[in-house]
């Protein structure tokens, strides 16, 4: 998360226009681009996800055996894959579903679970913030919790093979 920052600061002061991470709010409306299935995988079947996102399956298990569940298709990728591998969402957006999860600005709350938030777009800034949320499942990891629910936080210097991060561009 530290690194995913100190890009968007480099990035803003090189472009001339102001980048930062998505919110929790954000990220989830751009990824389900209209669908509202409350599924994982946005209700695509387990056996259809590979050709449309790169995910833990056949050939991942094949490359780096783990005790998390495999899907039971092929996407041709073992590990992560170049970024547009698969085709975007209805809102034209890339690598919503799988590929790597991505890190967003919110922070661990504290107490009741999201109780005072801030409704919109905001990112919620109370609670832990040196812990960050994380969206999206990756080549490694289809875990359900990790595709919908709002328990996704790791600590700001974590470093995960399949962790990255997807930057927003605030309009003037």
């Amino acid at each position: 998360w530290n690194q995913a920052t100190e890009f968007t600061k480099w990035l803003s002061k090189k472009t001339g226009k102001t980048y930062r991470l998505p919110s929790e709010s954000e990220w989830e409306y751009a990824a389900r681009a209209g669908n509202d299935s409350r599924y994982r995988y946005f209700g695509l079947a387990l056996d259809k996800v590979c050709a449309v996102a790169n995910v833990y399956d056949k050939r991942g298990r094949q490359q780096v055996e783990t005790e998390n569940e495999s899907l039971p298709c092929d996407d041709k990728f073992a590990e992560a894959a170049t970024v547009g591998s698969f085709k975007p969402n209805a809102f034209g957006i890339h690598d919503t579903i799988g590929n790597v999860a991505e890190w967003v600005e919110d922070c661990l709350p504290t107490g009741l679970q999201w109780r005072g938030a801030p409704i919109g777009s905001a990112p919620n800034l109370k609670g832990d913030c040196s812990q960050r949320g994380f969206r999206g499942g990756s080549w490694l990891e289809n875990d359900r919790r990790f595709m919908r629910s709002p328990d996704r936080f790791k600590y700001v210097g974590a470093r995960d093979a399949d962790l990255g991060f997807r930057v927003v561009r605030v309009l003037p």
